[in-house]
């Protein structure tokens, strides 16, 4: 399940998801300017710009194919095919120690 998803459930996925989502962002915004006395702006208002970016594809379908959906946290690089594993992936076994 996808963040977008997982945001959707929490929020009833109804007509105003989105607008809901916003909301919660400029709050988000409003609290942390006010707590860090206005250091790190810059950054606060970088954070909220993308999530509000999100919030806008909330409502929109998600055309990906089932099962396709990246690890959470992890994104997959474009023309990259993490369907195999090699030596160092993920998912193998090292080599046996010892004769």
């Amino acid at each position: 399940m996808s963040i977008l998803d997982k945001v959707k459930h929490m929020l009833g996925g109804s007509a105003k998801t989105e607008e809901l989502a916003k909301q919660g962002i400029d709050k988000a915004e409003r609290i942390a300017k006010k707590r860090l006395g206005g250091k790190h702006a810059r950054h606060i208002d970088t954070a909220a710009q993308k999530a509000r970016e999100m919030a806008d594809k909330i409502d929109e379908p998600d055309t990906r194919p089932p099962g396709t959906t990246p690890a959470p946290g992890r994104a997959t690089p474009p023309g990259r095919d993490d369907s195999t594993s090699g030596p160092g992936q993920p998912g193998t076994t090292p080599p046996p120690y010892g004769p």
